[in-house]
């Protein structure tokens, strides 16, 4: 077990018990994009509202609600009809490491609802001091029993179970590498194996292995996994979810979609997109844009996706952290 950090609590609340705040008079009915964003033909995409600040991760209610987390503001909220109501939350686990860098956490939970969150890295490039940073966590369903469930993983961003119950992870790799910080390392889509070592800090993915970091020249790389499949370097991959819904057409089911925030200190730019990672006989074989725009052809940033969510009629959400939260569509 691990030891208790009061200072960082991980809330689970029954999402029929209603939101912990309500925002209220974000029912009205979608308006027009704030800026044009391109999706496939036969695919609409609409503002649902303009006022989540901030807005990070999604989850998609029973009852229809859209929970939105709003890490600037502290909250969580939900975009609704009605009035406030809500319980107060239960905290199951509140022992996860926390550093001065990636905090921002992603969870998933297991079919048999074992939970899996993320735990970042402390640094770019660096030796942890608590074994629990950059790793996955796994926690029993009454929040007992945590441990690590695979290491090396710098930022592992997004998380989420497929079809078959494996468990996926978007990870963030590393900045400043030299000599072509432009181009590597990739961001990775990683299918987790229990007790995996993914490499960090001491080895980078280029192609289909796993090379040492100039940091840890002639560090041996021997028994670290590879990426199961590439992303661009620095388009920084957050929420994930696979797709298991009906309304799109039946190529995306079992798709894995993935909000891309873009880079940050990358010349030029790159990211700022949704994109579908479609897989074959169980494996990613390729990535197609899906919602693209937030990035123009001058490489204005216009704004950034992070979250995503599928809603029970099958439509997709996507939050923005400019403030917007979008819904795409099919026919209709």
């Amino acid at each position: 077990m691990f030891t208790r950090a009061p200072r960082f609590r991980l809330f689970f609340r029954a999402m029929r018990a209603g939101p912990i705040l309500l925002l209220m008079g974000l029912a009205a009915p979608s308006f027009g994009l704030p800026f044009p964003l391109a999706v496939p033909e036969g695919f609409r995409i609409e503002v649902v509202s303009d006022q989540v600040d901030g807005a990070r991760f999604l989850a998609a209610a029973p009852n229809g609600d859209i929970i939105v987390s709003e890490i600037s503001r502290g909250q969580v909220v939900a975009v609704r009809p009605g009035s406030p109501a809500g319980t107060p939350p239960r905290v199951l686990f509140d022992d996860m490491p926390r550093n001065g860098d990636h905090n921002a956490r992603a969870l998933a939970l297991a079919p048999g609802g074992s939970i899996y969150i993320s735990s970042g890295s402390d640094c770019n490039v660096c030796r942890e001091s608590d074994p629990r940073l950059a790793t996955i966590l796994k926690y029993s369903a009454d929040g007992t029993g945590g441990r690590i469930y695979a290491s090396g993983l710098r930022n592992a961003s997004g998380l989420a179970f497929d079809a078959q119950g494996r468990l996926c992870a978007v990870v963030n790799q590393r900045d400043n590498l030299t000599p072509d910080h432009t181009d590597l390392p990739p961001e990775e889509v990683d299918l987790v194996q229990e007790g995996g070592n993914y490499g960090w800090p001491t080895c980078y993915p280029i192609g289909s292995t796993r090379v040492p970091n100039p940091e840890f020249a002639g560090a041996s790389c021997a028994g670290t996994l590879p990426t199961t499949f590439n992303l661009p370097a620095h388009t920084a991959p957050l929420q994930a979810l696979f797709y298991d819904g009906r309304q799109f057409p039946a190529r995306y089911r079992g798709a894995l979609f993935v909000a891309l925030h873009g880079s940050w200190n990358r010349d030029p730019p790159i990211g700022y997109r949704v994109v579908a990672v479609m897989f074959a006989d169980g494996k990613p074989t390729a990535v197609e844009d899906f919602v693209s725009g937030w990035l123009t052809s001058s490489y204005s940033v216009r704004g950034r996706p992070v979250g995503l969510a599928v809603a029970s009629d099958g439509s997709l959400y996507i939050s923005d952290d400019t403030g917007y939260l979008f819904h795409v569509s099919y026919g209709g």
